[in-house]
């Protein structure tokens, strides 16, 4: 008898998953088409679905926003992912290794002058290429895959992004979750950033990519050049903040 209890519960909870996971989707195409700003009413209205039913999946407008902010870093982490498959692929290619060589001195040049600590809260920071030669993404590269990731994400739909970035509790402590308080997590983790001055660099470079994407949003140009010139200013500052040289009282 349990085991029949227990398979009912498993296919009435896959049920209401997949249930929710088409209410997201069908929110995702409605927010997309008429703004960032719709009432339940009307996102009930648009989507041809009862409010009842939106809100016995989602609560209120704050529980549907924060489910839209867990999918939004599915898609990042995803992102992530993928660029590191690609440059595992990429190194056990020998046509692309002499490129990825040559990428990797330049990008090495370009940071030559910034050393970093032995005992710096950002370890994965030292020698900022390191992980190309096995394949894995460095921590520069997860860095301006990551930003890539979120700027692709708000260029090709500003109205989801802003639903997302206005969630109530975007930046809230790690124990309530919180969309952007999330991004920098997974930040500081594909960085090795460490201990609370990790923590705390990343947050401020959410927040700095966060209100440099506003202000690009109002009058976009191409996604890769603005991802890539955001990822190098960020970087260069990582290298400076981690530089025994520029420590106080060194």
């Amino acid at each position: 008898m349990k085991s029949i209890t227990d398979g009912r519960s498993t296919r009435w909870q896959e049920h209401r998953d997949l249930r929710r996971h088409e209410l997201l989707r069908a929110v995702r195409h409605v927010v997309d088409e008429h703004g960032d700003d719709l009432s339940m009413g009307q996102i009930s209205e648009y989507s041809g679905t009862t409010k009842a039913v939106l809100y016995r999946y989602f609560t209120d407008r704050a529980g549907l926003q924060a489910a839209m902010g867990e999918w939004a870093m599915g898609v990042i982490a995803k992102s992530l992912d993928d660029a590191g498959a690609a440059s595992t692929n990429a190194a056990s290619d020998p046509s692309t290794a002499s490129a990825r060589t040559a990428s990797a001195r330049t990008a090495s040049a370009r940071t030559a002058s910034a050393r970093t600590s032995p005992a710096s809260t950002s370890p994965a920071t030292t020698g900022g290429n390191q992980g190309t030669d096995s394949g894995t993404l460095s921590p520069e590269e997860a860095l301006t895959a990551m930003i890539r990731a979120f700027v692709t994400l708000a260029a090709g739909s500003p109205s989801v992004y802003r639903f997302c970035d206005t969630a109530v509790n975007r930046f809230a402590p790690a124990e309530t979750g919180g969309f952007f308080n999330s991004i920098a997590e997974l930040l500081a983790e594909r960085l090795g950033l460490q201990g609370p001055e990790g923590t705390l660099w990343a947050a401020g470079a959410i927040g700095f990519v966060r209100a440099a994407t506003e202000n690009w949003l109002a009058d976009p140009g191409p996604p890769e050049d603005f991802a890539a010139t955001i990822s190098h200013w960020l970087w260069a500052s990582l290298q400076l903040s981690t530089d025994p040289n520029t420590k106080t009282g060194a």
